[in-house]
């Protein structure tokens, strides 16, 4: 009887082993999908689906600490804006975003693929757009600006 009891107390303790093996296998596979999903969505910063509150603040933070959003692809709705710069030798686009008081305002310039002419190629002056591109950082006369680079109107 000793022996029939040791028996099935190995044979519970290999199944339990080997239960727990396949656990841990599965478990294992769905951490790796989680992280791969994880790094995927956390290389899109998707601005439409936040409040407008949420929104200003997560443009703010682009502005004041730029390396977290290298190379993110960032998607946005807001007011499109275009002036010349100060030599007026070129024009410089964005999109601008408001906080949920409509007092504050804050944008990022974006630079679209492909040729296009202004006006004509380019939504009017103030009209809600939605622009999509990767972020990114230039640097002119010793100034570095943000931007939305391979931009384009979604």
């Amino acid at each position: 009887m000793k022996k029939i009891i040791c028996i099935l107390a190995l044979f519970l303790v290999a199944c339990a082993n080997t239960s727990s093996k396949a656990n841990t296998a599965k478990a294992d596979t769905s951490t790796q999908k989680k992280q791969s999903e994880a790094k995927e969505s956390s290389d899109i910063v998707d601005l439409t689906k936040m409040s407008g509150t949420i929104v200003y603040s997560e443009v703010y933070n682009m502005l004041i600490t730029p390396q977290e959003y290298m190379g993110k692809t960032v998607i946005m709705n807001g007011l499109f804006n275009a002036y010349e710069n100060s030599e007026g030798t070129e024009m410089i686009f964005g999109c601008v975003v408001l906080d949920a008081t409509a007092c504050c305002a804050q944008g990022l310039e974006f630079i679209l693929d492909g040729e296009y002419q202004y006006p004509e190629d380019y939504p009017e002056y103030g009209s809600e757009i939605t622009v999509k591109g990767v972020f990114d950082v230039y640097e002119k006369n010793g100034y570095k600006y943000v931007y939305l680079n391979h931009a384009s109107f979604i």
